[in-house]
């Protein structure tokens, strides 16, 4: 119910340079085939034609699928954290639309998780230059060129910049777009921190979080988790510390029971274990 069988055809000819894609071919019809429709792709007659190359295969898989659909692809696989088949992917669909910023902004966001910084520079300007509408490149490019690169010319005008494409009339409102930019750094962030334990990389997003909003308070807790876990990592009691006493003052601030309720935990059950472990000597 409410699936459809997307056009998957053998086509004849070559590209010059195609992209292997072994690695999000099998995943790209497992998406298709499991994933829910939605009335906007069901009635899409915008469509994409991708061609997917396979290592032994002379001729491409072609895939025939609605815009969206590639759009929501793309970022399946970045939320997956499969940054190289992001970026794979995001290379087919551009050469099936050169002119579409949106798979340059994700091939961006998946460079830039990747540590690829350079990579991500020229992908975020490459979807300004396609699709200068779009606010986030901008503001993925302030944060580079603050937590990065370390240059305060070049992130305030990326800042103006994207304050600027904020404003245009045709946007959605400030808000709700900040908001999409803060659920996607909060979830990459929150990968940083919990799973591939890169403190460093964590502490950039939620701190790019506040810049656009100073008072999100599951990001000044994660921001404390990310300095915890790096004190432990350097053996920094001061660190240790200081961040155990700001994390109790969110606690005590805060008007939202999960987030007291995770640090009575936090406290309670691991604060003293960690500190003993650690910082006894």
């Amino acid at each position: 119910m409410g699936k459809r069988i997307f056009l998957i055809f053998m086509v004849s000819f070559m590209c010059v340079s195609p992209v292997f894609s072994d690695s999000f071919n099998d995943e790209l019809q497992k998406f298709l085939i499991q994933k829910q429709e939605t009335p906007q792709e069901r009635f899409s007659q915008d469509n994409l034609m991708l061609d997917i190359y396979v290592q032994g295969q002379e001729k491409p898989n072609g895939y025939v699928i609605p815009r969206i659909t590639a759009f929501m692809f793309a970022d399946y696989l970045y939320t997956q954290h499969s940054f190289a088949q992001t970026v794979e992917f995001c290379q087919v669909a551009i050469k099936a639309d050169p002119n579409e910023g949106y798979f340059y902004c994700r091939m961006g966001d998946a460079y830039e998780a990747s540590g690829k910084i350079e990579e991500a520079i020229v992908a975020y300007e490459k979807a300004i230059e396609t699709a200068p509408q779009y606010s986030f490149p901008y503001f993925r490019l302030w944060g580079i060129y603050t937590f990065d690169k370390n240059d305060s010319i070049k992130a305030e005008s990326y800042w103006n910049k994207f304050n600027a494409a904020l404003a245009e009339p045709s946007k959605i409102s400030d808000d709700r777009e900040k908001e999409l930019i803060i659920k996607d750094l909060f979830s990459i962030g929150d990968y940083f921190l919990n799973e591939a334990r890169d403190f460093d990389k964590s502490l950039k997003f939620f701190n790019m979080i506040l810049k656009l909003n100073p008072d999100h308070e599951r990001t000044k807790l994660n921001i404390a988790m990310s300095n915890i876990n790096q004190s432990i990592k350097l053996k920094d009691k001061n660190l240790f510390e200081n961040t155990v006493k700001d994390v109790g003052e969110i606690a005590e601030k805060s008007q939202d029971a999960e987030v007291k309720s995770f640090v009575e935990q936090f406290l309670q059950q691991q604060a003293k274990e960690i500190r003993e472990n650690n910082f006894s000597k």
